[in-house]
This record gives structure tokens, sequence and C-alpha cells, in this order.
């Protein structure tokens, strides 16, 4: 019993795969048609594939050989430039761009000439170089020799004047300082000028002012007479004694804006009475004796009486000389 119910166990799945291996094979024959198709197109594709690969090594050969036509002519174009540019600075040498083109025919302006063209032009140009070189009895090297030397002391000239400028300017500033500064020097020594001068005059009770024009080279004086109240601007229209006195004031004001270690006054006292005569002799030795005049020696020339100086004092020395005519 338990081998029949094998049996037909088996017998049911020996039913079951040939049902199946029919179904395979019934689909098999209707994939058929698509595989033939499918192995068709490989073969296809395998031959496309195999032409493109022909077809790319033949043009990676046509690359190569163009790169190589490409680096020659590279080599050709920088070898031209170069030579084109030794022709141009050569030819600019000679003459500026601007000035040959001022040569040529206006119709050919802004145009491209053919080689012809070019040549004709290059030989009317070597035929005018050649005659003006006859007519200057120079050939043209010697003449562009002697402009490239012309041209080297120009620039050689300019770099001087160039380098010569800021001295120059550094020379005008210090001009400037040094004006502004003696303008200030000459006011100030108006001013110290004329107030030393007012001070000698006070000593007899008078008055007066400088006044400098440096520009007209002018110097007044603004005497004030004690008594009178009036200026006396001429001095001629005082008295001898107050003329001479005015004078040895403007003198000794002058003198301390003067450098000299030596002073000498000849015949001050000129027109003096005896009262005028010993102020200003006072006022002399007082001048001498300043600390300001410490290593000053003055020298006091007169004709007149001196008896009202005291010769004995260590810093005064009285030299009388011998009459041109004894009496």
């Amino acid at each position: 019993e338990e081998l029949k119910t094998a049996l037909a166990a088996a017998a049911e799945a020996a039913k079951l795969a040939h049902d199946e291996h029919e179904a395979l094979k019934a689909r098999a024959e209707e994939q058929a048609p698509v595989l033939v198709r499918l192995e068709a197109a490989v073969t296809s594709a395998n031959e496309t594939l195999s032409t493109a690969k022909e077809h790319a090594k033949y043009y990676e050969g046509k690359r190569s050989e163009l790169a190589e036509t490409i680096a020659e002519n590279d080599t050709s174009v920088a070898q031209l430039r170069e030579a084109v540019t030794l022709c141009a600075r050569s030819a600019k040498r000679v003459c500026p761009r601007e000035k040959a083109e001022a040569y040529l025919d206006p119709a050919t302006e802004g145009k491209e000439l053919a080689t012809a063209e070019l040549q004709k032009l290059f030989d009317q140009a070597t035929r005018r170089v050649a005659k003006e070189e006859q007519r200057l009895a120079r050939p043209q090297d010697r003449v562009q020799r002697e402009l490239n030397a012309q041209r080297t002391l120009l620039a050689r000239l300019r770099e001087t004047l160039k380098n010569s400028r800021e001295p120059c300017k550094k020379l005008q500033r210090g001009v400037k300082a040094r004006q502004r500064l003696l303008k200030e020097a000459s006011t100030n020594v108006q001013k110290e000028v004329s107030h030393r001068f007012n001070l000698y005059l006070q000593k007899k009770g008078n008055a007066g002012k400088i006044t400098v024009d440096y520009h007209a080279g002018s110097l007044e004086l603004d005497v004030k007479m004690a008594g009178s109240g009036n200026t006396v601007k001429d001095t001629r229209s005082l008295s001898g004694g107050e003329r001479s006195y005015s004078t040895l004031a403007l003198t000794l004001s002058l003198g301390e804006a003067i450098e000299s270690p030596f002073r000498a006054m000849d015949e001050f006292d000129v027109f003096m009475d005896a009262v005028n005569r010993k102020v200003s002799m006072d006022n002399l030795i007082e001048f001498a004796r300043d600390d300001l005049n410490a290593e000053k020696q003055f020298l006091f020339i007169t004709p007149q009486d001196i008896s009202a100086v005291d010769a004995a004092d260590a810093d005064i020395k009285v030299q009388r000389m011998k009459a041109a005519r004894p009496s």
C-alpha cells in the first residue's frame, strides 16, 4: 500500500515536471526570434566599435601630425615676430612711424598692402635715402651715429637738469628763509637803533626817532629839541652843537648794531659848546665801558679841549700830538 502511494506521488511529480518542461520549451521557442535579433545587434555593435576604433586610431595619428605642424608654425611665428620687432626697432631709430606714414600716399592709409606694393614703396624709400646721402655727402649710418650721440647727450643733459632742480629748490627755499630772517633782523635793528637814539637824546632832555626805508635806501631822523616842542626832520635847521650831538647819538646807536672790534670817531665834538662836549664825552666813555663792548677798542680823535676826561683811569689813555704850527 505504501509502495502504491509512493508510485502515485512519483507519477504526479513526473507529470508536473513534464508539464513544466513543455512550458519552458514553448517559452524558448517564443524567445528564439528575440535571441536572434539580439545576436545580430551585438554583432553590429561589435562591427561599429571596431570601425570607431580604427577611426580613433587614424585621427589620433592626424592629431599628432597636426600638433607637430602647429609646434613648427609657433616656432616660425616667434622667429618672425622677433625679426619684425628688430626691424621695427631699427626703423624707429632712423625715423618714427608717424613721420614715415606721413610720406605714404593718403589713398593707401589704413589699407593692407600687398607684398609687391610694399616692395615698391621700400625701393622708393631706398632711392630717396641714397639721394639724401648724395646730397648731404654723408652716409646714412654716419648720420644715424651722430643722431644717436646727440640723443645720448640730450638725455644726459636732461638727467643733469633733473638732478640739479632739487638743489636749486633747496637753495630757493634757503634764500626765502634768509630773506625773511633778514627782514625780521632789519626791523629789529631799526627798532633797537631808534630806541638807543632816543635814549641818548634824552640825556639832554631831547627826544628822537629813526625811520629807515630799506627799499628806498633812505634814513630819516625826527628830533624834538627840549623847550621848542617842534619836531625837526631836517638837521640843517639845528644849531651846530645840536647837530653834532644828534649825529653823535646816531653814531652811538648804530655802533651797537655793528660787530667791528675797533671803533674810531674823528672830530665828533666839532661845533659843540663846553656843556655839549662834556655830555658827549661822558656818553662815549659810558658806551665804551659797557659790558657788551668789553672786547672792543675805541679811538676818539678831537682837536678840542679834553680836560673834562679823567686820564688817570686805567682804561683810558690820552695821546696828544704836537701842534702842526708851533705858536
